[in-house]
């Protein structure tokens, strides 16, 4: 391995530790999150059947659990709507409405294809003062920078409800 080669490795590996060190601050679980009266979910992708796939719906459990704790003005939808067929922010409205999420909180954001577009869409349509983030913790520190950067003063809630492996179990919604 050439100088140049181990350089260029040192400062990828050095920018990643510093951006898990810099966002982690405002990364936390329930019971340290601030109050936010926006929540920002971003989509994961649907099942077959247009279900929530494991990831999204341990998301949305945690929009469940932070609904009941702090209950915000508005909670943003947001991801891919690709055709009739296949829509993710339909999905999380109809699973959220099955748990009893009040339908006029709920914002839809069908355009979201990415974190950067549904923090752009957010921010542009809706100019919060603060939001909070749901997602995996592996997914948070990019979401975090990608809103920060654009001007959101963002925080992360960590999605944990749920433990992915090959036997995926059901867990339920509990406050």
């Amino acid at each position: 391995m050439s100088l140049i080669s181990i350089l260029i490795l040192i400062v990828v590996i050095g920018f990643y530790v510093f951006i898990l060190i810099y966002h982690n601050q405002w990364i936390s679980n329930i019971s340290f999150i601030p109050r936010s009266d926006w929540l920002l979910v971003l989509g994961a992708g649907l099942e077959i059947n247009d279900q929530p796939s494991p990831i999204l719906k341990d998301r949305l459990i945690s929009v469940i659990k932070y609904s009941r704790k702090f209950n915000p003005k508005h909670i943003m939808l947001s991801g891919a709507k690709k055709n009739p067929d296949y829509n993710e922010p339909a999905a999380m409205l109809n699973f959220l409405l099955s748990e009893g999420i009040d339908r006029d909180s709920i914002v839809l954001d069908e355009s979201g294809f990415s974190t950067y577009h549904s923090c752009v869409n957010l921010r542009n349509k809706y100019d919060p003062e603060n939001i909070v983030i749901i997602s995996q913790r592996f997914h948070l520190y990019r979401s975090l920078m990608i809103s920060r950067l654009i001007g959101l003063q963002s925080f992360g809630l960590i999605a944990n409800d749920l433990l992915f492996s090959n036997s995926f179990k059901n867990v339920l919604v509990s406050s």
